[in-house]
């Protein structure tokens, strides 16, 4: 099993563009989510698998 999953292969598999993802990730990132804590500002963002899912199925409750 894959050890890492990137903010890309979670947009393609939402159906959406990676840079409208990223840009979602960036907003739950500077409002202080724990989840992406690790996160530097301009790295790659890269999850666990469990991570991944998380966040796919958040971004799917959304309403845009």
């Amino acid at each position: 099993m894959k050890n890492e999953v990137t903010a890309n292969e979670v947009a393609r598999k939402l159906g959406v563009n990676g840079k409208t993802f990223r840009s979602w990730l960036r907003q739950l990132w500077r409002a202080g989510d724990q989840r992406l804590a690790d996160h530097a500002l301009h790295n790659r963002w890269v999850f666990t698998p469990s991570l991944a899912k998380e966040l796919e199925a958040e971004y799917r409750q959304q309403k845009f």
